[in-house]
Parts: structure tokens; sequence; C-alpha cells
């Protein structure tokens, strides 16, 4: 009887089972997520890590949030799109908008605000955020003939 080396089920090719357990491989929690993006910004600010730290755990950071906004639950779209919404200011051209990083202290105080909120109030959140933001780019281009960029379909 010939035996085979390795692990994982018998018969199964290596590529088919290495693909199954990322799928089954469970998102962060979108909580746990937003802190650690919080807290890399504030661990570099304060040179408690070098850049090329940062930008690897950084493009971590993105890809699960990546997957979260694909995969994650209901919940977990709406907060990360309400943090989105509340981290993005009009900027003024070439760059029409920016991102702001919290403290940690701003993240808490959102959270705080944020997780006892239903998912209704969630989406209303978001809606208000939507205006206020489009509201502030167009008043900052009211001169100007340029669509907002912050206008979501």
């Amino acid at each position: 009887m010939e035996r085979k080396e390795g692990r994982g089920r018998p018969g199964a090719p290596k590529s088919q089972e290495q693909g199954e357990s990322k799928e089954r491989q469970a998102l962060p929690n979108v909580w746990n997520l937003l802190e650690r993006l919080v807290n890399l910004k504030d661990r570099y600010v304060k040179h408690q890590i070098t850049s090329e730290a940062h930008d690897r755990e950084r493009r971590e950071l993105v890809a699960l949030s990546t997957a979260i906004d694909k995969k994650g639950a209901p919940r977990e779209k709406l907060i990360s799109a309400l943090y989105d919404e509340v981290t993005i200011e009009p900027g003024n051209l070439p760059v029409p908008v920016y991102w702001i990083d919290l403290s940690p202290e701003e993240f808490q105080k959102f959270r705080s605000k944020v997780e006892p909120l239903s998912n209704k109030e969630i989406r209303e959140q978001i809606r208000k955020r939507q205006d206020e933001n489009k509201r502030k780019f167009e008043e900052a281009h009211k001169n100007r003939s340029i669509p907002s960029p912050l206008v979501r379909v």
C-alpha cells in the first residue's frame, strides 16, 4: 500500500484545500478592525513602528476591511460605511476628498455612540453624514461647476 505524505483530506488537491480554508476563515469583528486601524495610525505618529511595518499592517487591514464590506454581516457593513462617512472630509482640488484619522479617544466616543444604535438608526446616520459631506463639498466649490465625488449611487 502506497503511503502519501501531507496533511488534509485524502485525495483532495492541495490548492482546493487551501482555498476552502481561506473561505472558512472567519472575518474579524468590525470594531476590532477599526480599532486596529486607529491604533496603527496612533503608533505610527508616536514613532512606535517603522513606516514599513505601518504600510504592511495597513495593507492587511485594508484587505480585511474590503472583505467585511463584501462578505460581512449587514450590521458590520453598516458600521464600516458609517465610519467611512465620519472620516471623509471634502477637500479642495486637485484632491476632492481626504480622510481624517480618529484618535483612540475619538474612536471610543464614536463606538460608544454607534454600538447601541439599531441598523435602521445607523442607516439614518450614514444618510445624514452623506448629506452633510455633500453640502460641505458644494459649499467649498460653489463657484466651480464640478460634480461632488461624495454623491453615492
